[in-house]
């Protein structure tokens, strides 16, 4: 019994060293990546409450086409072309993206009367800047991106190790890791010590998630191989489609083409237009019945002359009710990651699991300094 005992001691200490030290190593990085995902849970819900030019003022019987709109957008620039189209229902404007070496604009314009409500320079936005924190700590080069990337799988290294570490001995000791006990005479070291292991404990179920779809998105290798195991051995394949360069059908294909694809899917809550870039590309157009969930997305995609729909040859760019199994967990990614999958209270647990998660390399650092100070009293 001893030696079982010392084997387990020995065991635990050695997790508790790498707990430890990976905690270090990486605690900086895995709070911005937590408060930045904390911060951008509810950014659509906050933008469409203080930002009123994403509405019209009016909603009209009949909208000008988007070709024309399209126009009016690239015309506040000067040798720019619109990258992506949003339209959501019909009591807001359009948006037009604009994406390339001059930067990244947004353009917002009222679709019955052609004003330009809105034309905002997005690298300067709060938002945006949360985002390329938590995605890439705004280091550009894939630099960034391979620094989160290593810190969120460190993240899931802690989140099971602390909860080896958390495992109690019996029945007695799981009761009292399970709440706070504090009490008027409760030091604060001890209110500290709990935070860190109470509140770790009940956020790790929900984190670990977050943390292994962040990761789909980090690595080629996990987004492959989630797809491999859901498949049952298959890969992602990219879709190759092209249009066949002749004689535009119609005077406003960009119209024609989001006026098909709403007609078929008629609840949708946001469509978005990926516009083609070179002579040979197609019109993709991605219907969604939530601007939060992508899941259940529908994709068609057009020859830009012909406007003749195209069928991929792969998923998951294609109808959801053609997707299988693996290409639904392909698409869920995003969804479970934001925690919208649930509506608005998968987006509220998603914010506290990451406000948890922020606040656990403090408490962690404050636990290690405290017993450091305790061990030089000795």
């Amino acid at each position: 019994m001893k030696k079982k005992t010392k084997k387990k001691n020995y065991l635990k200490s050695y997790i508790s060293t790498l707990h430890l030290w990976l905690g270090l190593s990486s605690g900086l990085i895995v709070f911005i990546i937590s408060i930045t995902g904390c911060i951008y849970a509810f950014q659509k819900e906050i933008q469409d409450a203080t930002q009123s030019f994403r509405y019209v003022k009016e909603i009209r019987e009949k909208t000008i086409p988007l070709d024309e709109l399209k126009v009016i957008a690239e015309n506040q620039f000067e040798n720019r072309k619109a990258f992506r189209i949003f339209q959501r229902k019909a009591e807001h404007t359009v948006t037009f993206l604009f994406y390339d070496d001059q930067g990244y604009h947004w353009v917002y314009i009222d679709p019955y009367t052609g004003e330009v409500v809105e034309s905002r320079d997005m690298t300067t936005d709060f938002f945006t800047i949360v985002l390329y924190l938590h995605t890439d700590l705004l280091i550009l080069g894939g630099v960034g991106k391979n620094i989160t990337a290593a810190a969120t799988f460190i993240f899931v290294i802690m989140m099971i190790s602390g909860l080896i570490l958390w495992w109690p001995k019996n029945k007695a000791a799981r009761k009292q890791r399970l709440s706070f006990k504090w009490k008027p005479t409760t030091k604060w070291r001890r209110k500290n010590y709990d935070l860190h292991n109470i509140l770790g404990f009940y956020m790790l179920w929900i984190s670990i998630f977050i943390a292994i779809t962040g990761l789909v998105w980090g690595y080629e290798w996990m987004e492959k191989g989630t797809y491999w195991l859901a498949s049952g051995g298959e890969t992602i394949q990219e879709s190759t489609l092209t249009s066949i360069v002749s004689e535009p059908v119609s005077e406003y294909p960009l119209e024609e083409v989001t006026q098909k694809t709403m007609a078929e899917f008629p609840n949708a809550g946001l469509t978005i237009t990926f516009l083609p870039d070179e002579e040979t590309s197609v019109y993709w157009v991605m219907s969604t019945t939530d601007i939060d969930q992508y899941y259940k997305s529908n994709s068609v995609f057009y020859d830009q002359y012909s406007l003749q729909e195209l069928t991929p040859n792969t998923i998951p760019e294609r109808r959801f009710s053609q997707a299988s199994f693996a290409d639904k967990v392909h698409r869920i990614n995003y969804d479970l990651h934001t925690g919208s999958i649930f509506g608005l209270t998968g987006k509220y647990i998603a914010f506290f699991a990451s406000l948890i998660s922020a606040s656990l390399p403090i408490t962690g650092f404050l636990v290690w300094r405290g017993r450091k100070k305790k061990q030089k009293k000795k």
